[in-house]
């Protein structure tokens, strides 16, 4: 367990080598399709000053197709970069509010599809109510959950194991004020992290866990984990399963 923060433009221009306690920060990234004027510096100075680094996206779109190009958009900026920490979806707009379980389902798969594609590990930022009431949680494609709720514990975050935003009023040196996160997951690991999904498949297993299904992407998977030819047979696919539940997958460099 990591304890770390999140940060925007809104706090202004960090002076980052004045922070400290902080064991890694999300950095928004962009809001539609528009770059946070602080990510550079923010990304910069997280990198130089070595605190492991994720960042979250504010998705505007209403619908699958506008969160697709959103998505795009975020791989141009995130272009040359590198992240130790997920990449993650947040969508709690006005609008989307009015949107069926079905839609904001839909649109947040066709945001961590795109990304998932790119090889980013891909996740979701939302809280119980929204989770409960405005998507279907068993359809979304993560194995990565970033869940606020501003209280002494989270039992959603602890069942989803990822990570729980757990106040906006943490006092951090060399800022001031900011969200506060605790990680449950061993992120920047030379493994994926251990995921089961019933008794599917590696195919379905892997889009559940956020991980690029696709034969060319389970090939450089199988390469990485000591089979150097990969033909998708039952035995090779069975032997990655296991790997992955017991979180024993390594990742492809």
């Amino acid at each position: 367990m990591k304890k770390g923060i999140d940060v925007s433009s809104f706090k202004g221009k960090i002076e980052w080598e004045k922070v400290k306690d902080v064991e890694f920060a999300v950095i928004r990234a962009a809001k539609g399709k528009n770059t946070d004027i602080r990510f550079e510096h923010n990304y910069e100075g997280c990198k130089k000053n070595s605190i492991p680094v994720g960042v979250y996206h504010a998705v505007w779109a209403t619908d699958p197709d506008g969160a697709a190009d959103e998505a795009r958009y975020l791989l141009s900026v995130l272009e040359g970069k590198s992240f130790e920490y997920p990449v993650y979806i947040d969508c709690e707009t006005s609008a989307q509010k009015k949107l069926s379980k079905r839609t904001m389902t839909d649109i947040i798969n066709a945001w961590l599809g795109v990304m998932a594609d790119a090889g980013y590990t891909a996740g979701v930022y939302t809280n119980p109510n929204w989770l409960k009431n405005r998507m279907y949680e068993d359809e979304i494609n993560t194995a990565d959950w970033w869940i606020a709720q501003w209280s002494e514990s989270s039992k959603t975050a602890k069942r989803l194991g990822g990570m729980w935003q757990y106040s906006d009023n943490v006092q951090t040196e060399g800022i001031g004020k900011t969200d506060g996160d605790i990680c449950y997951k061993e992120y920047g690991s030379k493994y994926y992290p251990a995921f089961t999904y019933g008794d599917h498949g590696l195919y379905d297993t892997l889009k559940k866990a956020g991980i690029d299904p696709s034969f060319t992407f389970r090939r450089r998977i199988a390469n990485a984990n000591g089979i150097r030819l990969y033909y998708g047979k039952a035995s090779q696919n069975i032997y990655l399963l296991r790997l992955l539940n017991e979180g024993k997958l390594i990742r492809p460099v």
